[in-house]
């Protein structure tokens, strides 16, 4: 198991998570939200923006579309 979002970062000592059982604690992996901020993350991320407002430009349709309107 990952967890990489708590309500409080870091985690406050004495916080349950922090106290899992050994069998447990050996399976899980506890991380701060800042996983994703390498350069390659963000190198990728520039790259969708950038490739999205071309997409816009020409009146092509979104890369990554949420709630599609019709």
């Amino acid at each position: 198991m990952a967890l990489d979002t708590y309500e409080t970062e870091p985690l406050p000592d004495g916080h349950p998570l922090l106290k899992l059982p050994k069998k447990i604690k050996d399976r899980t992996s506890l991380n701060s939200h800042l996983g994703g901020i390498t350069f390659q993350s963000l190198k990728h991320m520039l790259s969708f923006v950038l490739g999205n407002y071309v997409h816009a430009l020409r009146g092509e349709k979104s890369l990554a579309v949420v709630n599609d309107v019709e």
